[in-house]
C-alpha cells in the first residue's frame, strides 16, 4: 500500500512570533504499484481560489482572532486588577503597622515621661522634706539599709554597738579614735 498527501502550509512571523496553518490536505492511497501520481497532480492543480469563500474565511479568522484577543485583554486586565489590589492591601497593611507602631512608641514615650516626672517629683519632695528636717539619707553598704542623719556632717559611720557616728573629720577611724569597730556609711543621694 502506498499513499501520497499534499498539504499547503503557510508560515508567518510577526514581532518574533511564528504562526503556521494549513488548509485541508489531499490524500491518495492505492495498492503498491497502482498509485496514480498524475491523478494526484491533476487534483492539486484543479484547486481554485474562490473569492466569496476566501472572504468568509477571512471574516471568520478575524472574528476568531478578535475573540482570542478580547479574552487575553480581559485576562490581563483581571490579573492587573488583582495584582494592584494585592499591592494596595499590602501598602494599607504596612501603613497600618507603621501607625500602630508609632502609637505604641508615643505611648511608651508618654509612659516614660510620666514615670520620669513622678520620679523627679518624688526626689524633689524627698529632698525638700530632708531639707526642712535638716537630714540626709545614708546607706549602709553592708546591710543595704538607709538611715536619715543630720545634714551638718560630711562623714557618717555605723559603729559595732549599733550607734551611728557623724563627723566632718575625713581621717576619722572609729577603732583608733573611739576603740569601737565600725564601717563607713555612704550618702544615699
Amino acid at each position: 500500500m502506498r499513499e501520497s498527501i499534499v498539504a499547503s502550509v503557510t508560515f508567518s512571523e510577526l514581532q518574533g512570533t511564528v504562526a503556521a496553518w494549513s488548509e485541508t490536505g489531499i490524500a491518495l492511497r492505492a495498492p503498491d504499484g497502482l498509485l496514480d501520481e498524475a491523478l494526484l497532480e491533476r487534483m492539486r492543480r484543479s484547486g481554485r481560489y474562490e473569492q466569496a469563500w476566501a472572504e468568509r474565511m477571512t471574516a471568520w479568522s478575524a472574528q476568531h482572532v478578535e475573540r482570542v484577543n478580547q479574552r487575553q485583554v480581559a485576562s490581563i486586565q483581571q490579573w492587573h486588577a488583582r495584582r494592584m489590589n494585592e499591592i494596595s492591601l499590602a501598602g494599607m497593611a504596612a501603613r497600618h503597622r507603621i501607625r500602630m507602631d508609632t502609637i505604641a512608641d508615643i505611648g511608651r514615650i508618654n509612659q516614660q515621661i510620666v514615670a520620669d516626672t513622678g520620679a523627679t517629683d518624688a526626689r524633689i519632695h524627698a529632698a525638700t522634706i530632708d531639707a526642712i528636717q535638716e537630714v540626709q539619707p545614708w546607706r549602709d553598704p553592708a546591710s543595704g539599709h538607709a538611715v536619715d542623719l543630720p545634714i551638718h556632717y560630711a562623714h557618717a559611720w555605723q559603729l559595732g554597738d549599733g550607734r551611728q557616728f557623724m563627723t566632718n573629720d575625713a581621717s576619722f577611724d572609729p577603732e583608733r579614735d573611739l576603740g569601737v569597730a565600725g564601717h563607713r556609711l555612704e550618702p544615699a543621694r
